[in-house]
């Protein structure tokens, strides 16, 4: 064998002898990270834990036990709630409470049997509201504040802190003709922060609103409105006419909301 050959034949077997230590050495890692597993599926006697069921739901007669039982007297919320009339002029539609919709549901015997839910409370908050001190708190609402009282029972309030509100409200005058609260942080003597959390406040501001939709009245022609205003107009889809610095619309005037019976529309 001439010398050219055995080299080629010595480098032939060095590589052949080193891809043997390499597969060995690979091949005995790859196989010590591969995971343990059964050779025969049929054998695997691996435990699993099961997957966790979900809690039976509740019984129709478990559900009921957890209703809080019906309050005492009539839903005035419900009733105003019903009341409610829409704005179409608003883009998008909002809704207020018509003037003589206040006037029919805002009255004595209705705010007195809200005041009487207090007797559902413990014995000792019932016995600093007796029935004699909510007829005179709910005689000073019907003639000085029904619209805040209207609005106040839409905070969802309970029977005690529906109480104290209204009785602060009295003892410092807080009536009709305080609204509408204005953006400033409300008078904490009047709006008592234990009573009034923020989230209250803001369904005040809000509520407040849909019982203010302005009165056009005679011999009264300007009128200073907030932003917030619900007009009491209902839109008849007509197309606005637009001018160079203005559009008109045609619209109709909700009836509890001006002194002209002889105006259907008005431009």
């Amino acid at each position: 064998m001439n010398p050219t050959t055995a080299m080629f034949a010595d480098t032939v077997l060095f590589y052949a002898f080193l891809f043997v230590v390499c597969y060995l050495v690979w091949g005995n890692k790859a196989r010590a990270i591969q995971p343990n597993r059964p050779e025969n599926l049929a054998n695997n006697n691996e435990e699993h834990p099961e997957a966790p069921t979900l809690a039976p739901g509740l019984s129709d007669e478990e559900l009921e036990g957890l209703i809080a039982p019906k309050t005492l007297g009539s839903n005035l919320v419900e009733t105003i709630l019903g009341r409610l009339a829409a704005a179409t002029f608003h883009d998008p539609n909002r809704l207020y409470l018509p003037e003589n919709a206040i006037k029919e549901v805002i009255v004595q015997t209705a705010i007195e049997q809200e005041l009487a839910k207090i007797e559902k409370s413990p014995i000792e908050q019932t016995a600093k509201w007796d029935r004699e001190r909510r007829y005179q708190l709910a005689t000073w609402i019907h003639t000085k504040a029904p619209k805040v009282f209207a609005i106040t029972i839409q905070c969802d309030f309970e029977p005690s802190l529906l109480l104290l509100a209204m009785a602060i409200f009295q003892k410092w005058g807080f009536t009709d003709e305080k609204l509408p609260i204005d953006d400033k942080p409300p008078n904490q003597h009047v709006f008592l922060p234990r009573i009034w959390n923020p989230l209250k406040i803001v369904n005040f501001r809000e509520n407040q609103w849909k019982c203010l939709a302005p009165v056009f009245i005679q011999q009264k022609y300007g009128y200073d409105l907030k932003a917030q205003c619900i007009f009491p107009f209902t839109s008849d889809g007509a197309q606005p006419k637009d001018g160079a610095f203005s559009s008109v619309y045609r619209v109709t005037i909700h009836k509890d909301h001006h002194e002209y019976p002889e105006i259907q529309q008005v431009r």
